[in-house]
C-alpha cells in the first residue's frame, strides 16, 4: 500500500517540474523582448555626460592655462594657448579683486557652437590660492556645474548638470607648459559624487565619475587619453556609476581608452570603448567611439562621424549609430 506522504511528494515534485517546464520559455520570451525593446538609454545618457565633460575639461584647461595668476610663473610669451572658446563669456572679477580665492566663472551665453548650445556656468576654484598654482603638481580646481545646460541643435534633446566635481593634477605642468615648454605629457585626475543630470528637463540621472587624463601634443594638436579609475562591487575600470533614470544601479567601464584631440574637439573620440552594465538586465551595452555612418572604424586622420552601441542576446545583436553633430 503506497503511503498519502509518498502520494504528496510526488506530487510536488511533479507541480515543481511542470512549474519549470512553464517559466522557462517565459523566461526567454522576457528576455526576448527585453532585447527587442533596447534603446540602449543608460549608454546614451553616460555618453553625453562625458562628451560634454570632456569638452568642458578642454574648455577649462584653455582658460586657466591662459591666466598666470591661476597657472603660476608670468612669462614674457605673450600668445594664448586659444582663444576664449565660442559660446563662453569668462568673468575674472573674482580673481582680480585684492582677496581674491582663485575663482574664475564659465558663463556659457547659449550661442550655437559645434551644433548645440551651452548655457549656465561652470565655477572653477583653484584651492588653497594663492599657495597653490595649478602648474604644481598635487594643485586642486573644484569644478561646480551652476545649471549647466547643453541642448542638441539636430535632435532637440537637453542635459542639465548640477554638482561638484574636483580635478587634481597628477603630474604638474599644464597645457601651456606642453605648448611653450616642451613639457611631453600631462596627467589630470578628475572626481565627483551624487552628479545630477537631468535630460529632456524630466529624466533624472546620479551619477559618480572617476577619470584620468594623460595629455599629450604633436604638432600643435593635443591629444588626450581617457581611462576609468572607479571601483564598485568588484567593478574595475568604471569611469561613472550610478543610478539611471528608472532608479536602477548602472556602472559604465572604459575597457579601451578613450582618445580624443583638440583637432575634432573633447566631445569627438576618435577611438575607444566602454561596456555599461544595469541591475537585472539580460544584456551589456558596448559602446565603440570613432566609427563612420555605417558603425565602421574611421580610418585615417580625419575627424569621425559618431559611435555606436551594440547589445547581444543569444545570437543576435543589436545597434545603434549616433552622430557626434547633435
Amino acid at each position: 500500500m503506497i503511503s498519502n506522504k509518498k502520494v504528496n511528494k510526488t506530487g510536488l515534485k511533479l507541480l515543481a517540474f511542470a512549474l519549470i517546464f512553464l517559466l522557462v520559455p517565459f523566461s526567454s520570451c522576457k528576455k526576448r523582448k527585453a532585447f527587442n525593446e533596447e534603446n540602449g538609454q543608460e549608454a546614451t545618457d553616460v555618453a553625453t555626460f562625458r562628451a560634454e565633460g570632456d569638452a568642458a575639461m578642454e574648455d577649462i584647461n584653455n582658460i586657466i592655462s591662459n591666466q598666470f595668476l591661476l597657472r603660476g610663473k608670468l612669462t614674457y610669451n605673450t600668445e594664448a594657448l586659444s582663444n576664449v572658446p565660442c559660446g563662453m563669456d569668462l568673468d575674472t572679477t573674482e580673481l582680480t579683486t585684492i582677496n581674491s580665492k582663485g575663482i574664475i566663472r564659465l558663463n556659457y551665453n547659449g550661442s550655437t557652437c559645434n551644433s548645440r548650445s551651452r548655457n549656465g556656468t561652470i565655477m572653477v576654484t583653484v584651492l588653497d590660492y594663492p599657495f597653490k598654482k595649478w602648474k604644481q603638481k598635487g594643485c586642486t580646481l573644484k569644478i561646480d556645474f551652476l545649471n549647466f545646460k547643453v541642448t542638441g541643435l539636430k535632435d532637440g534633446r537637453a542635459m542639465r548638470v548640477n554638482g561638484t566635481a574636483y580635478l587634481n593634477n597628477e603630474s604638474g605642468a599644464t597645457w601651456y607648459d606642453m605648448k611653450f615648454l616642451n613639457v611631453g605629457t600631462v596627467i589630470h585626475h578628475l572626481s565627483g559624487s551624487d552628479i545630477k543630470l537631468t535630460f529632456d528637463e524630466s529624466g533624472i540621472v546620479v551619477l559618480n565619475i572617476s577619470r584620468r587624463y594623460t595629455y599629450s601634443i604633436s604638432g600643435g594638436v593635443i591629444s588626450c587619453r581617457v581611462e576609468g579609475t572607479g571601483s564598485k562591487d568588484g567593478n574595475t575600470s568604471l569611469e561613472s556609476w550610478g543610478i539611471n533614470r528608472l532608479g536602477n544601479e548602472f556602472t559604465s567601464a572604459i575597457t579601451s581608452p578613450l582618445v580624443w584631440k583638440t583637432s575634432c574637439g573633447g566631445h569627438s573620440p576618435i577611438e575607444g570603448e566602454v561596456k555599461v552594465n544595469v541591475v537585472d538586465k539580460y544584456f551589456e551595452l558596448t559602446s565603440t567611439y570613432g566609427v563612420d555612418a555605417s558603425g565602421n572604424p574611421e580610418s585615417g586622420n580625419t575627424c569621425p562621424y559618431g559611435w555606436k552601441i551594440n547589445w547581444t542576446y543569444k545570437n543576435k545583436t543589436n545597434k545603434r549609430i549616433f552622430s557626434y553633430s547633435r
